[in-house]
């Protein structure tokens, strides 16, 4: 598969190390306004070309699949014109900063048959794997519920994109999702209920937040997300029978399982240094495949996602 990256920022580093460690897998170009500000990228990833024009980019034949590292709000137009041109996507979460959007994205995929995936990387996690197979196998029995945090410290910069709202800043885009994401693909139910309250600092943007949701079967999760304080990251699920422990949930290396009485009864453990591996190798198979999406990340659970993101932000 011939990757072309849409911006080569911070995170698509993280992203063309993770390449490098995927068989078969190899970046062929990249896309950048400013053609200078990619030449240190391309060199150092040994990428051979560079284009400043979105549309030329998505005329070259020797890209299978586009990955979007842009600021969040030039995503969906980005996404959608790489859907029309053929390519398949792979676009940095959130896909879009409106459900609406998200809906139109994997209507257009499915219109198309082109794949397309959020790129929610910690799903893909062995770990998060693990956690879900044992709630499957009924380990935990009856799922109740869920906990998430996932919040840092930063100080307040209004240049920053995660304090711009222009640039599609604020907590709960940048880590809220993954609490979100994990609950959902966690329970594997329908959300029956969502309320959430966030804390709105001086540049406009939500800096801390939380939220809970009620599934179908009356089990419910907690999320808590921030950019202004540092919480434990733990990610815990409970059952009637026992409960599941991932310490740092959104980059877990080990998953413990504890039965009704806290004894440990189970531990998985699989350290990785750059958890993009996963997803990429399974978009890899995807795209073999001719799928138009990507369990673990299927386009409902985006969708959801959005719907959520849309209440907490409008709050």
């Amino acid at each position: 598969m011939k990757i072309g990256i849409v911006g080569p920022g911070g995170i698509a580093h993280k992203f063309a190390e993770a390449v490098a460690q995927v068989p078969d897998v190899t970046i062929t170009a990249v896309m950048a306004r400013n053609p200078a500000h990619a030449q240190t990228f391309v060199e150092q990833y040994n990428i051979p070309n560079i284009y400043d024009e979105l549309d030329e980019f998505l005329k070259v034949a020797d890209i299978d699949a586009v990955y979007i590292a842009l600021i969040n709000p030039l995503h969906f137009q980005t996404a959608k014109q790489a859907i029309l041109a053929g390519k398949s996507v792979l676009c940095e979460k959130p896909m879009s900063l409106q459900a609406a959007q998200v809906a139109e994205l994997t209507a257009l995929a499915r219109e198309k048959h082109v794949l397309l995936m959020e790129g929610i990387w910690t799903l893909f996690l062995p770990c998060i794997q693990k956690a879900k197979a044992w709630i499957k196998a009924g380990r935990i029995g009856k799922l109740k519920y869920i906990s998430s945090s996932f919040s840092f410290y930063t100080d307040v910069d209004a240049h920053s994109r995660l304090f711009d709202k222009a640039k599609g800043g604020g907590a709960a885009y940048d880590v809220g999702i993954y609490c979100l994401a994990f609950s959902l693909f966690m329970s594997g139910q329908a959300v029956k209920k969502f309320s959430s309250a966030t804390y709105t600092g001086k540049t406009g943007v939500d800096e801390m937040g939380s939220a809970l949701i009620g599934f179908a079967d009356d089990s419910f999760a907690e999320c808590s997300f921030g950019v202004q304080a540092n919480m434990d990251q733990s990610g815990w699920i409970y059952g009637e029978q026992g409960k599941i422990q991932l310490p740092d949930f959104w980059r877990a290396t080990t998953v413990k399982l504890f039965n009704h009485d806290d004894q440990l009864v189970d531990e998985f453990s699989e350290a990785q240094d750059n958890g993009f591996v996963y997803e990429i190798a399974q978009f890899k198979q995807a795209k073999a495949q001719g799928e138009i999406e990507v369990e673990p990340v299927l386009h409902a659970l985006s969708l959801e996602c959005a719907k959520m993101l849309d209440a907490i932000v409008s709050d």
